[in-house]
């Protein structure tokens, strides 16, 4: 499986899920309930949804500006839904999708790699 982040002329492009794995900072789940996700929570989190779920992280607030969360559904057909602290919906993951998240400290937006 390959998660698609290289990088080229200075952009991140693709990393092989083979050096996501090799991070500390990375989770592998397969959870079939919603999901709560801490600050203190793996920055990379891999995820084969044994349902439809939701992913919540935290609500926005000044503490969390800057957090982000790299959110995979990692092979399953099923949905995730990734929402806010507060309830707000983020955005989707489908199947064999990622979604970067980042946190500005009033809202959380699905992010760029350039």
């Amino acid at each position: 499986m390959t998660i698609a982040i290289q990088q080229k002329n200075g952009d991140l492009i693709g990393v092989s899920f083979s050096d996501v794995m090799a991070q500390a900072d990375a989770s592998v789940t397969t959870p079939a309930v919603n999901v709560g996700l801490p600050a203190t929570a793996a920055k990379y989190q891999l995820i084969g949804a044994a349902a439809n779920i939701n992913v919540t992280v935290p609500a926005p607030t000044a503490a969390t500006a800057g957090l982000s969360f790299w959110i995979s559904e990692t092979a399953n057909t099923n949905t995730i839904t990734i929402l806010d602290g507060n309830a707000v919906t983020i955005c989707d993951a489908f199947q064999n999708q990622a979604r970067f998240v980042i946190c500005d400290g009033t809202a959380w937006f699905i992010g760029s790699f350039v």
